[in-house]
């Protein structure tokens, strides 16, 4: 089955509302989506799914044999979810590991309002946990539903 790299960066730009990202250039923004798509399928919880999977920056297609076939619309859009699932914790990570949110900021003006970044990180940690859950538990549950073992009792 073959995809265009298109499809898995529409599908991670509908699960992102990052302004920044989105004014990046084209050339900034499609260089950043390779990179996170190659790290979402080098996930061994993520290639494990794949019998063969070959991605080629040069047209920017991916082709892929599910190790369970099931059909090839339902494995393309799965394979689409997951992996966009992939590409926003790629995201997500540098975010979560900021120097503006690790370091403790100091301000001598009174009218500037102070938010907790103890809690502000454990928020994006908390989201960053869940998408890697929400992700984790598409996984589990398409081996689950089309287990072959499960289907011969």
């Amino acid at each position: 089955m073959t995809s265009k790299y298109k499809v898995f960066f529409d599908n991670f730009l509908g699960l992102i509302e990052d302004y920044e990202f989105a004014s990046l250039d084209r050339n900034n923004a499609n260089e950043l989506m390779v990179e996170y798509l190659h790290k979402a399928f080098a996930k061994p919880y993520v290639r494990r799914l794949f019998q063969s999977l070959t991605l080629d920056d040069s047209i920017q297609t991916v082709t892929f044999t599910m190790l369970d076939e099931t059909d090839s619309d339902v494995d393309l859009n799965f394979t689409v979810e997951v992996v966009a699932y992939g590409m926003v914790i790629e995201w997500l990570r540098p975010l979560v590991r900021s120097k503006l949110n690790i370091r403790q900021n100091f301000s001598n003006n009174k009218e500037s309002k102070f938010y907790s970044q103890s809690s502000h990180l454990n928020e994006l940690q908390s989201l960053l946990n869940n998408t890697i859950n929400d992700q984790r538990s598409l996984i589990a549950d398409r081996g689950y539903i089309y287990n072959p073992y499960l289907n011969n009792i």
